[in-house]
């Protein structure tokens, strides 16, 4: 965790990204209306539907993050929360990320996926929601798509590349496609 503060300290003393945090702090004042810190911003993520949306503090966003909410979608993020470029979350209902978690670029963490009914258009048949929630001090590796449902204890692990479909117990690394349990964290 210290090698991450580092970084963070050298992120919060660049001019642009006090200039870009400042921007998204007045932008929180008047649009999100949840935000009563000074976050910490390395790029300014794409969010659409920004009522459903709260950060902790010095949360940082890489290139080309994306946060979604649909009309009844959450995402709440902890402290000290760290986006790789280029991921994606889609909130339908909750997507709960706790405190100093690593999300490796290329991530996707959806809470719903479509309905299928053999009869009608797929647009038209809905979405299956269930909340997903992570752990305090997780790391996610690049390219990992956790789906609806899925609860991700604390202390864990997430290999690169992973499909994750089931609950992951707190101190494991868990990988593959799906992923499978590797081993226990010591």
């Amino acid at each position: 965790m210290k090698d991450l503060e580092k970084k963070l300290d050298v992120i919060i003393n660049n001019p642009l990204v006090i200039l870009s945090s400042l921007f998204f702090y007045v932008y929180g004042k008047i649009f999100l209306k949840s935000i009563s810190f000074y976050p910490v911003v390395y790029h300014f993520p794409s969010m659409r539907r920004t009522k459903g949306i709260s950060l902790g503090k010095k949360v940082c966003f890489g290139k080309n993050v994306r946060l979604r909410c649909g009309d009844n979608g959450q995402i709440k993020l902890g402290n000290r929360v760290y986006f790789h470029g280029d991921s994606y979350l889609i909130s339908n209902e909750m997507i709960e990320i706790g405190d100093d978690v690593l999300i490796g670029e290329f991530t996707t963490i959806k809470d719903s996926d479509h309905k299928y009914k053999e009869e009608g258009l797929f647009r038209d048949q809905g979405y299956i929601t269930k909340p997903v929630k992570i752990g305090n001090n997780v790391w996610v590796g690049r390219g990992v798509m956790i789906a609806y449902g899925v609860t991700i204890g604390p202390n864990s692990i997430i290999g690169a590349n992973s499909f994750v479909k089931t609950d992951v117990p707190e101190g494991t690394i868990y990988a593959g496609c799906p992923a499978q349990f590797i081993k226990n964290i010591k």
